[in-house]
């Protein structure tokens, strides 16, 4: 299986699993993100069915700030701010998936809306799933 994308305008895209002459819509990204939309900075990407290798981008940095998160550090040697990795996730999308709607209330569980519960994390008030290692998951290799 591979992903394509299609621009829907300058805040949404939409995911494609092909698989041979099947093509279908498994996801999407969108900005702003949250339930509500209103989280200017993020983007939200729905569809995938796993997170992975959560770690530090090459590509991409940003100024290191204080511990509060107000002030910039600078280099003393050099005068300039000090700079740290942004950071990168891989996600994982399946050929199975299909567009849908919450086919349960969510009152079971409000936080995977699958019944019975899918959470990871099993605790109130936590992200209901874990970010995973490559190694823990199958993924398919481009040859």
């Amino acid at each position: 299986m591979e992903l394509e994308f299609k621009t829907i305008n300058k805040k949404q895209i939409d995911i494609y699993a092909v698989k041979g002459k099947d093509k279908h819509k498994v996801g999407h990204i969108f900005t702003p993100s949250g339930s509500g939309e209103n989280t200017k900075n993020a983007i939200q990407i729905c569809g995938f069915t796993e997170a992975f290798d959560l770690w530090g981008c090459a590509l991409f940095q940003i100024p290191k700030t204080n511990k509060q998160g107000d002030e910039y550090i600078i280099n003393k040697r050099s005068g300039e701010k000090e700079y740290e990795q942004s950071k990168d996730i891989q996600l994982l999308f399946d050929f199975e998936t299909r567009a849908g709607g919450i086919q349960h209330c969510g009152i079971d569980c409000p936080k995977c809306f699958n019944v019975p519960c899918t959470c990871e994390i099993n605790v109130k008030g936590d992200n209901p799933y874990t970010v995973k290692r490559e190694q823990d998951l199958y993924i398919e290799k481009k040859k």
